[in-house]
């Protein structure tokens, strides 16, 4: 039985990093530069008192239709989507839990690290760097956030990640960061961390300093719950996640959730992005390389 588990673990890593692309080994490289992994923050829930639902209809609407290769980490079932049915999507699913959204950055750009937000409701939570003042923190309704994307030259795609958890965990989720972005706005000192690109690097002497990643999963640090109790039940519903400084490190990173429930990869035009997966080309694409998505396969 070990000899069998282990030529599964020998076939599993193999498969893995099969068709990395030259582009993808590249990212990861720069990735593990700027951000090794023993430069990620493991969020343990303190209690279990909750367990995230499990409903028939958000298993049924997250029904993933390809699987894919992620970097060396393994497979993962997503579901290909285009604007228009993940909007529709989205409507259905809103009172059942919340996304989390990473879209790769532009072509060109000197650290792909890519950004994270979480969608929560009918708003989307985005937190960027301070000195951009009013637009540091925002929640942005969802309906705008479509337009952007569609009229965005440089974001041909988006990574959705949908986590169910309960109503009344989702009601204090939604306080939780309409209030964060409430009172950073008025200026509290306890409710405005400041705004750091690589926060939990070494040299990161402040522990209360978050990029957009933490900030998307700031809700899961005990730093909070104590200040904001009703946090307690979201956290046990989500259970233990790794949250890296890296966005795009956490594609694949927190599929292990308890509350997790599927992938989608939105794109401008899905028929032509399966091609590209299917390929390679989406692999060795500047941008589509950032997701590590390789080996297509269709799940019929």
């Amino acid at each position: 039985m070990r000899s069998l588990i282990l030529l599964t673990f020998i076939f599993v890593s193999a498969r893995a990093e099969a068709a990395l692309s030259e582009c993808q080994l590249r990212i990861m490289k720069v990735m593990g530069r700027i951000s090794p992994a023993d430069e990620a923050k493991r969020f343990v829930p303190g209690s279990v008192n909750s367990v995230a639902p499990e409903r028939p209809e958000v298993a049924s609407l997250l029904k993933p239709n390809a699987e894919v290769m992620v970097a060396k980490h393994g497979a993962l079932k997503i579901q290909v989507s285009g604007p228009v049915p993940f909007a529709t999507l989205h409507q259905k699913l809103k009172t059942k839990g919340f996304w989390m959204i990473t879209n790769p950055s532009p072509a060109g750009q000197r650290l792909v690290t890519g950004h994270a937000s979480i969608i929560i409701g009918d708003a989307l939570f985005n937190r960027l760097s301070d000195d951009l003042g009013p637009e540091a923190m925002c929640s942005i309704p969802v309906k705008d956030v479509a337009a952007l994307f569609m009229n965005s030259s440089e974001t041909p795609f988006l990574v959705a990640q949908f986590y169910e958890v309960s109503e009344s965990s989702l009601a204090a989720l939604s306080k939780f960061f309409h209030d964060r972005t409430w009172h950073y706005h008025e200026g509290l000192a306890k409710w405005r961390p400041r705004y750091e690109r690589l926060p939990l690097s070494p040299e990161m002497k402040d522990v209360d300093c978050e990029n957009c990643s933490l900030f998307s999963w700031s809700f899961l640090n005990p730093r909070w719950s104590i200040q904001v109790p009703e946090l307690g039940d979201v956290q046990s519903e989500v259970g233990e996640v790794v949250v890296d400084q890296i966005p795009l490190q956490q594609i694949f990173n927190n599929s292990g959730s308890r509350a997790y429930r599927g992938t989608v990869l939105v794109a401008k035009n899905p028929a032509d992005t399966e091609k590209l997966l299917e390929d390679g080309s989406f692999a060795s694409d500047p941008v589509g390389a950032q997701t590590f998505f390789h080996d297509f396969k269709k799940i019929r």
